[in-house]
């Protein structure tokens, strides 16, 4: 739309302007018409061909020049035609017009090619040629067709058509190119009243002379006038004043008035026409010039005043110049010479070439040979040469030593200036900047055999644009190029391509040297490690420390590298890492790597998705250990380790978190993921290993848990997953667990009686009460079995049911273990104390993490020395889950037990099947039925097969057997009619304390059996 805009007004604007200067030229014609007299058929004046010319002159294109002839062509026929004229005298004329108005644009455009500006007389001159050359040619053509047409004296028409265009022409075109002027300065007040009055003055003189006196001879008094204008004002006030001059003179000449009024009519429009002409030719000529003079005269002063100010520059620039000046002559005179020169060289002997500057002694080249006569700088210019930044070395009276820069140049001929062909003579004293330059020199000297001295590391130095200018040995040592293959080349050399262009992303640089000089130039410096591939392809890590090299300005010329081989260091490091987070016995993560990872997947888990966790632990490891040797130990480890690595997926983890305990994190994982994981680890631990110490087999304890987005924390979901793996261990081993809600009740259970239940370990709030073991046929107590209670000072006395689940699985049990095992002894021995021969044994039961501490031996064998307690009177009871794991370690302990008289017991019979196969081979005195069958025997005949099945297991094996549970008299009869020895259970007793039980066991009937 815009564009098209634009294309309606460059279409639009020339034909406005055409259709303005047509109405203009209409107007122009009619105008000229009415300047002729009442009587008489000619005009006075024709500004038509003036409007004419300016319109041509106004059109730029071919194309535009056609139409504005035709328009001109057009509009004069039928103009004069319309004002009374034939119409072929009209269209004769028409083409008289179009064809002067022709010529007089060629002649105007062969003599001002740039175009027609009236700012200097010769413009108006060249306007007044082209209309007489014009106005001939119109004449020409126009006059003979005319006089046949409208029977006149060609003669005449001729005479009269070249007087009116030419000063139609000149005038009306002279006055509106004057006008067209740019506007000059403004007349001050007292000119403006000067104009008025001379021209009041001039009018009404004029009036008396010619219209009141009637003295047409002194028409010439008008020049003066003329003259006056021109002089004393500006173009464009000569140009309004003389279209005003114009008009009266028509207007009187018109009304047969003026000077020229008594004229016959032909006589009177010449004259007017010539008159008006050559006042307003002359008008504007003096006007002109006097313009052009003012110009001038404002221009010399302009020039003058840029002149003095740049002569003061000048003299001020070079007596201000801190370089010591001095100019001579061609014959070596001395014509001037700043303050600097003066001070510096002292004063300068007219002939240079007698005499050296008297402030110096000697003159000398840098090597210190004397200058001779022909060879100092300055005669050497004024010979022609140019001699540029020379050292002379001045000696100064005192012996000292001045060393001078000194320029010479020659200077052009000039004719008549004194300094013609002599010399203009520059010199500096430099003697700071030679001694710095020396010393410079020196210290590079110095610091580049410190570079080369320095082979334990890579110093590069490089320029602005990052092309090395310097490569120490060091650098050579460590990559293996040569200087002379580095040097003017860029470091990019020997950089890792690909860690460069990320470093470049990085920063927002391109991948050049910008890389390793962009921080520097906001930090000053900067240190980092980069891959340097060596001339072999060999890659090293280094410790690049890049610092920017600065001139005197601040500028930054360049920058050093400084780089150090930290490969071995990075690996070493890299191997502490390592070991740090590996096992060093498997090469698996370790418990610090674990956690790490653990973290990382949880703050990874997103909504839909979890982490999970599998604890393990190894179930008959301290069997292998125990029985062939902690070497045979760590290869089954390993080899352990290797299976599970197997088990898992991919992306899981396999960890070994420390003696016989392995863990698994699965990232992204569900609880079906894990259950298989647990299952497949399950399986692949069935299969024995074959070690070289023997084929061992070893089962697992596994539990696991899970957590997502929102779940539990690291440390929560290790113990949650510990938590499971306890429950499989506490439910007969060699299985697998998942955590769940029951788990975290329980967890948040132990959570709070964990602290508690240290307090009470460390209070002594444990308390033993026993519950007596009776002879079903004389119903004499024959045992007693200490069971444990917990004296809390808040809640009272608590049952094992309260508690004793997280004793077991916490690290206090095998401190209440010990508690346990030494007061049931020190009751034990006070009955046997009262009681004698009838005191009863004391049956104690020992958890499984008493059992797997290896001290227990030890401990029992405390005990019984520590209150003089008969072996014969201890009974350990061990529960039938744990028999089934016990070592061969551990058996061995019992063997050594039983030799002292110690009795073993296996708890809970029946619960364990497992355990029922290694009865045979484990040191067994008594066997205990577990509670549920006793209760269940009168009702269930699974029960009561179970009842009679280990009671005869009991008869076959020679052991006692306890029913556990006995609560009335009809399973009393029951057990009594299977052939049951002894029984255990409310009907019989219930648990009491320690003061209560021994008043019982005092008044009871002496035991028969």
């Amino acid at each position: 739309m815009h564009a098209l805009t634009s294309l309606r007004r460059r279409a639009t604007a020339p034909a406005v302007v055409t259709l303005l200067f047509a109405l203009t030229y209409a107007l122009a014609v009619v105008a000229g018409r009415a300047t002729r007299p009442e009587q008489g058929a000619l005009a006075l004046l024709w500004p038509a061909s003036g409007v004419a010319l300016l319109w041509l002159l106004h059109v730029r294109s071919r194309r535009c020049l056609a139409l504005a002839t035709a328009l001109l062509l057009v509009l004069t026929g039928l103009l004069n035609q319309a004002t009374g004229l034939p119409a072929l005298a009209a269209w004769n004329i028409a083409a008289a017009t179009t064809v002067q108005a022709h010529v007089v644009l060629r002649v105007l455009r062969r003599l001002a090619p740039r175009g027609l500006r009236l700012q200097r007389a010769r413009a108006l001159w060249v306007l007044l040629l082209a209309a007489v050359a014009g106005s001939a040619v119109g004449a020409v053509l126009a006059a003979p067709g005319n006089a046949v047409l409208l029977d006149r004296d060609p003669a005449h028409l001729a005479l009269q058509w070249f007087a009116r265009h030419v000063s139609g022409t000149t005038i009306v075109a002279g006055i509106a190119l004057a006008l067209d002027r740019r506007r000059g300065g403004g007349h001050s007040a007292a000119r403006w009243f000067e104009y008025v009055a001379v021209m009041t003055t001039a009018t009404a003189g004029s009036h008396v002379l010619f219209n009141v006196l009637h003295k047409e001879t002194l028409t010439f008094v008008v020049v003066p006038v003329a003259v006056w204008l021109g002089m004393r004002t500006s173009v464009r006030v000569t140009a309004w004043t003389m279209t005003g001059v114009s008009c009266f003179h028509l207007l009187m000449a018109r009304a047969g008035a003026g000077p020229f009024g008594g004229l016959p009519l032909v006589e009177r429009a010449v004259a007017v026409q010539l008159f008006l002409l050559v006042v307003t030719v002359l008008a504007l000529v003096l006007a002109l010039h006097h313009d052009e003079r003012r110009q001038l005269v404002a221009g010399l002063r302009r020039a003058s005043g840029v002149a003095e100010e740049q002569m003061l520059l000048l003299s001020t620039v070079f007596d201000r110049a801190r370089d010591a000046l001095t100019v001579c002559a061609a014959d070596g005179t001395v014509l001037m010479h700043n303050s600097a020169a003066q001070d510096l060289l002292g004063d300068v002997p007219a002939d240079v070439r007698a005499a050296v500057w008297t402030r110096f002694t000697s003159l000398e080249r840098p090597d210190g040979t004397p200058y001779g006569r022909e060879d100092r700088p300055l005669v050497r210019a004024l010979a022609g040469e140019h001699v540029d930044h020379v050292d002379v070395h001045g000696t100064l009276p005192d012996g000292g030593r001045v060393v001078l820069d000194v320029t010479v140049h020659p200077l052009p001929p000039a004719p008549g200036a004194a300094w013609s062909r002599g010399a203009l003579m520059s010199a500096r004293d430099v003697t700071a900047e030679r001694a710095a330059h020396r010393a410079v020199r020196e210290s590079r000297d110095l610091f580049a055999g410190v570079l080369d001295a320095a082979t334990e590391v890579a110093i590069v130095v490089c320029d602005v644009d990052g092309r090395i200018v310097l490569f120490n040995g060091g650098a050579h040592r460590l990559l293996g190029y040569t200087a002379e293959e580095v040097l003017g080349r860029t470091p990019l050399l020997w950089y890792d391509t690909g860690e460069v262009e990320a470093r470049a992303d990085e920063l927002g640089v391109e991948p050049g040297f910008d890389v390793f000089t962009a921080v520097p130039r906001r930090e000053g410096s900067e240190t980092r490690q980069w891959t340097h591939v060596t001339k072999d392809s060999r890659r090293l890590q280094v410790s690049l420390s890049v610092s920017l090299l600065r001139d005197g300005a601040g500028e930054v010329i360049g920058a050093i590298g400084v780089a150090t081989d930290v490969t071995a260091r990075l690996q070493a490091e890299a191997a502490l890492v390592h070991r740090a987070h590996h096992d060093a016995l498997t090469g698996l993560p370790n418990r610090v790597l674990l956690h790490e990872r653990l973290t990382t997947a949880l703050r990874a888990a997103r909504e839909g998705t979890s982490v999970g966790l599998v604890a393990i632990d190894l179930d008959g490891f301290k069997h292998v250990n125990d029985s062939a040797g902690h070497a045979a130990g760590d290869d089954l480890l390993q080899a352990v380790a290797d299976r599970l690595s197997l088990c898992v997926r991919g992306d899981d983890t396999v960890a070994r978190l420390g003696g016989d305990e392995f863990a698994v994190l699965c990232p992204a994982a569900s609880r079906d993921d894990l259950r298989g994981v647990a299952q497949r680890v399950l399986a692949a631990l069935q299969a024995p290993f074959t070690l070289d110490a023997g084929t061992f087999h070893v089962g697992a304890s596994i539990g696991w848990s899970v957590a997502g987005a929102d779940g539990p924390a690291v440390e929560e979901l290790l113990q949650q997953a510990d938590e499971a793996m306890y429950a499989a261990k506490r439910d007969g081993k060699n299985r697998a667990y998942g955590y769940d809600v029951r788990d975290r009740a329980r967890a948040e259970r132990a959570a709070v009686l964990l602290p508690q239940l240290a307090d009470a370990l460390r209070r002594g709030e444990f308390r033993l009460h026993g519950q007596p073991v009776v002879d079903l046929g004389s119903g004499a107590v024959v045992a007693v079995e200490t069971l444990l209670r917990w004296q809390h000072p808040e809640r009272g006395l608590l049952a094992p049911g309260e508690f004793l689940d997280v004793l077991e699985s916490s690290p206090f049990m095998p401190a209440v273990g010990r508690h346990v095992l030494h007061e049931s002894c020190r009751m034990a021995a006070g009955w046997s104390a009262a009681l004698g021969a009838d005191a009863p044994a004391v049956h104690v039961n020992v958890s499984a993490r008493q059992l797997e501490a290896g001290t227990f031996l030890s401990e029992v064998r405390g005990a019984l020395d520590r209150f003089g307690l008969d072996p014969h009177l201890l009974v350990v009871e061990l529960t039938e889950t744990h028999a089934a794991h016990i070592t061969e370690s551990l058996r061995g302990d019992l063997e050594d037990l039983r030799r002292l008289g110690v009795r073993v017991a296996i708890d809970d019979l029946g619960t364990g099947y497992s355990g029922l196969a290694r009865l045979t081979e484990l040191p067994v005195d008594v066997l205990k039925i577990d509670l549920q069958f006793v209760r269940g025997m009168l009702t269930d005949p699974s029960c009561d097969a179970v009842v009679r099945a280990v009671l005869s297991i009991g008869q076959a094996l020679g052991t006692t057997v306890v029913a556990e549970g006995v609560e009335t008299a009809e399973q009393a009869d029951r057990l009594r009619s299977y052939g049951a020895d002894t029984g255990q259970g409310w009907l019989f007793g219930r648990p009491v304390p320690e003061p209560d039980l021994l008043a019982a066991l005092t008044a009871q009937p002496a035991p028969t059996a």
